[in-house]
């Protein structure tokens, strides 16, 4: 089990607990000493704002515990830093902190994967792709608001997402130009739907509501 200090940076901090598997085999070992991967910020340069604090929630430390000793060992540990940079800690389990490593990294390639697959699309059709992700990062809720769309068991549904998506893909494959990640993202979206039982998307039923 390891404990990562997120941050938009150069920091990552490792304190080796117990063995580990996704399984959920775990033993309990004494503690080693911490060790710290990589280059660590200290000081003036490590601290932020209160507008940084605001606008950059993404610096978090994780704790997966084997136990609550374990736990309040840890956290011991790396409250003082954290203290230090306002770095909010959150403690779990140990197999959900070690998904929340992987989806914190998953979530970051897939982001990267579909800004790379808007950009080739867009130079095929002699656009710049990377304005035009500029401004999508100011419009697109799922950029701003930390919130959207992070409730599992819901598919996209409503007006826009589905239409857009949808057409979209079949232009691009009338033109000949793949677009693997968007046809992933319907195939998940309709896997989501059987797996709910069919039950309305999540903006389908806050429309619903309001009409």
């Amino acid at each position: 089990m390891s404990v990562c200090l997120h941050k938009q940076g150069d920091v990552l901090l490792r304190m080796p607990l117990s063995d580990r598997s996704t399984s959920g085999g775990c033993r309990e070992r004494p503690a080693p000493s911490t060790r710290i991967d990589g280059p660590v910020t200290a000081g003036q340069p490590g601290e932020r704002t209160p507008r940084e604090r605001e606008r950059n929630m993404e610096r978090i430390a994780v704790i997966g515990e084997l136990n609550k000793r374990s736990g309040d060992l840890l956290e011991g540990l790396y409250s003082p830093l954290c203290q230090r940079n306002h770095t909010p800690i959150f403690r779990t389990d140990l197999r959900t902190a070690e998904m929340a490593k992987y989806a914190h990294n998953l979530f970051n390639a897939a982001k990267i994967s579909f800004a790379n697959e808007t950009w080739l699309v867009s130079k095929e059709l002699g656009i710049d792709g990377n304005q035009v992700m500029a401004l999508v990062a100011q419009s697109a809720e799922g950029m701003w608001n930390p919130r959207y769309g992070i409730r599992g068991g819901f598919p996209y549904g409503g007006n826009c997402l589905p239409k857009d998506i949808e057409a979209f893909v079949n232009l691009a494959r009338d033109l000949g130009w793949p677009t693997p990640l968007l046809e992933a993202t319907i195939a998940v979206n309709q896997r989501t739907r059987e797996a709910a039982g069919r039950r309305p998307a999540l903006a389908e039923s806050i429309t619903s509501a309001a009409s």
